[in-house]
């Protein structure tokens, strides 16, 4: 009970009874209408309003209830303002938690600078990006700035000044340093929230976003874009599309260089067709009537430019098709093959020559095998009777003639049988390399096995040994000139003996990838290093006149049927003496 005694003289209202969970007034129960909060606050309040008497159970009830209703009506107002402001902070914490969470998934953080201290408050979610513990994080803006990449630092601090004198927003994107020390590309957005008096700046908030990502593939599209630029200039591509429905046209810089056009000409396909040689227009309907029928075309063209330069073309390209199945959109790619074009010309007018002197060469050879003929007959002719009557003159008039006459007339008979000999080696070389039409799948071994049968009797006689590998491997050749060489290198083998030996010849063979390397060994007089390439020109001989019988043919033979059949041929030292004879043959000679 609430007692109030004006009589005390001190003016206070002592307690004298009270219970919270109901109290009777006047034979009314309270406590089951009223929150006992509220109700104790009411019976607080209205002690105090009271200018005398005492509420207990024996004062006027329906005063005292009236003024207790009102009391606690405007009580219970303040309860469910009380109670409404617990939903509102609830719903602000539940509206907190979803502005986070969206935070974080957009990678992005408030902050929140008081310009006259320089302190920044930031978010948790920006605080991680960078890469620091929330709890302990603390940021100012010289902080801020001296984390800001170099190159970056004065365009963020003009944004940041120029926000600061005009309220922003205001917007940029820099380097930001994190904790770790790598970088990280931050869009910041910021404007200015309060002013002081002087209507200076005094609070500035804004987001940044984590854009690295983003950076990233703009940094990759952007080198992507270089490469195509630069793979495009350099194979001088040009790339261009038009837009029939939306009436557009876009040439690329390297498309604009091709069709000379400047840069101040808007794309047009009119701009293109007017520049196309007159002669090609035809092509150009049949590539539209091919993507009429939705193929794509490929066209080689000319250009004519302003400049009055011809170039070439390939056009190549493909379309878009609207529902109805017309053709709504063009896309392709141009390429200079000006110098293909070119060059497909000049290989043209040298076939065109090659032709020629095919059938001049042609005709050379007709000339050459009349000169064989002639050769072999006009010319040896004669030198057969030179010899003939010389002989019989020595043999009839032998007893006539003094020695040094008979000498005279063995010079005679000698020199016109090394003529001969010459006449006849000169037309064995004219003859070699002219056909490739005999050529087919021979075998070495039987070519070898040949040769020597040929040379049997300079064998037998020279007492020379020869070995010769089994397998010898098959080629494509013309077995004629194979026996001549094979007979040539083995007759020189023998020939070209030292005088203390026997002749020892041998001959093999090995692989060497697509080719087959054969060899001649003798143990013979060698040939120097230095002299080993005059060898085989036409009438060089390498040992002194009279020494060893000769023409200074054999081996120009021997290199020109090698060469013939798609090979080489070479000289080395054998091991011990002698020389080695070697032949690069391909597996399939040239037909």
């Amino acid at each position: 009970m609430l007692v109030f005694d004006p009589g005390d003289g001190d003016g206070r209202i002592r307690h004298r009874r009270f219970e919270v969970g109901g109290m009777t007034l006047g034979g009314w129960r309270l406590g089951r209408f009223i929150p006992p909060a509220i109700l104790l606050l009411t019976l607080g309040l209205l002690a105090g309003l009271l200018g005398v008497g005492q509420i207990e159970a024996g004062l006027k009830p329906l005063t005292l209830i009236v003024t207790l209703v009102l009391f606690a009506v405007g009580l219970i107002a303040g309860w469910a303002y009380l109670t409404d402001r617990k939903k509102v902070e609830t719903a602000l914490a539940l509206s907190e938690q979803r502005l986070r969470l969206a935070l974080d998934a957009a990678n992005q953080g408030w902050f929140d600078v008081d310009l006259r201290s320089g302190k920044v408050t930031i978010s948790p979610e920006y605080a991680r990006i960078i890469g620091y513990d929330p709890d302990g994080f603390e940021a100012d803006v010289p902080n801020w700035l001296a984390h800001i990449h170099p190159e970056d630092r004065d365009g963020a601090t003009a944004v940041f000044r120029a926000c600061i004198e005009n309220g922003g927003p205001g917007t940029t994107e820099f380097r930001r340093q994190t904790r770790s020390g790598d970088w990280k590309w931050i869009h910041s957005i910021g404007k200015i929230v309060e002013w002081d008096a002087d209507h200076r700046a005094t609070r500035m908030i804004g987001v940044h976003t984590d854009i690295t990502e983003r950076k990233q593939a703009e940094l990759a599209l952007k080198k992507s874009e270089e490469r195509s630029r630069l793979a495009q200039e350099a194979a001088h591509v040009g790339v261009w599309e038009w837009d029939i429905v939306n009436k557009r046209n876009y040439w690329s810089p390297e498309a604009r260089k091709l069709y000379g056009a400047t840069d101040d000409e808007v794309p047009s396909n009119e701009g293109w067709r007017r520049r196309v040689n007159p002669e090609d227009v035809p092509l150009i309907d049949a590539a539209w009537n091919a993507l009429r029928e939705q193929k794509e075309f490929e066209v080689e063209l000319r250009l004519i430019l302003d400049s009055g330069e011809t170039r070439w073309l390939l056009t190549k390209g493909s379309a878009e098709y609207d529902a109805s199945g017309n053709v709504s959109k063009l896309i392709g790619v141009n390429l200079d093959i000006t110098e293909r074009k070119k060059t497909e010309e000049y290989i043209s007018n040298t076939n065109s020559m090659l032709v020629e002197q095919a059938k001049h060469l042609k005709n050379v050879n007709a000339e050459l095998e009349q000169f064989a003929y002639v050769a072999s007959h006009d010319l040896r002719q004669p030198l057969r009777m030179v010899t003939s009557y010389l002989t019989l003159i020595s043999k009839q008039l032998n007893s006539q003639l003094s020695e040094e006459q008979q000498e005279y007339i063995e010079f005679a008979v000698n020199g016109a049988r090394r003529m001969d000999a010459l006449i006849l080696g000169l037309l064995e070389y004219s003859r070699c390399g002219r056909q490739t039409e005999s050529f087919r799948s021979v075998s070495l071994a039987d070519i070898v096995a040949e040769s020597l049968l040929n040379l049997n009797t300079t064998v037998t006689e020279a007492g020379a040994k020869i070995s010769v590998a089994e397998g010898l491997p098959k080629i494509r050749g013309d077995k004629a000139e194979l026996c001549r060489l094979f007979q040539n290198l083995i007759g020189n083998a023998i020939k070209y003996q030292r005088p203390d030996k026997k002749p020892e010849i041998e001959i093999g063979f090995g692989e060497k990838g697509d080719r087959w390397v054969v060899w001649v060994q003798d143990n013979g007089i060698g040939i120097p290093e230095g002299q080993r390439e005059r060898a085989f020109r036409i009438f060089q001989r390498l040992v002194p006149k009279g020494s060893y019988e000769g023409t200074g043919i054999g081996l120009a033979i021997c290199k020109k049927i090698v060469e013939h059949h798609g090979g080489r041929i070479w000289i080395e030292d054998a091991t011990g003496g002698g020389s080695i004879f070697l032949m690069e043959l391909p597996n399939t000679a040239p037909v």
